[in-house]
């Protein structure tokens, strides 16, 4: 997201493209092991089905809300609030 911040070429935006489709795909198979540990065996179909419709789900109302916040607040403001989220959820 500080990348995004602080972007003034397109290929900045590629890179910070890039490497969130890989920290997306890392995390859905790391993910659904662990469904599969902690879902019983008579659930698993329908928890790894709902754990793989609700990133798509997030993406909708994720980009709503940013596309309301960038005009909101302007470009580089949300961008730099979206960074500190992570460390805001943890609280």
């Amino acid at each position: 997201m500080l990348i995004l911040a602080i972007s003034t070429s397109l290929w900045h935006f590629w890179i910070t493209a890039s490497l969130s489709y890989v920290l997306f795909d890392v995390n859905r198979g790391i993910g659904s092991a662990f469904v599969s540990d902690l879902v019983s065996e008579k659930f698993l179909q329908k928890g790894i089905a709902i754990f793989n419709v609700m990133p798509w789900i997030a993406v909708i109302f994720g980009y709503a809300l940013t596309g309301y916040a960038v005009q909101t607040f302007g470009i580089t403001s949300t961008f730099i609030a979206g960074a500190f989220l992570p460390f805001i959820g943890k609280i």
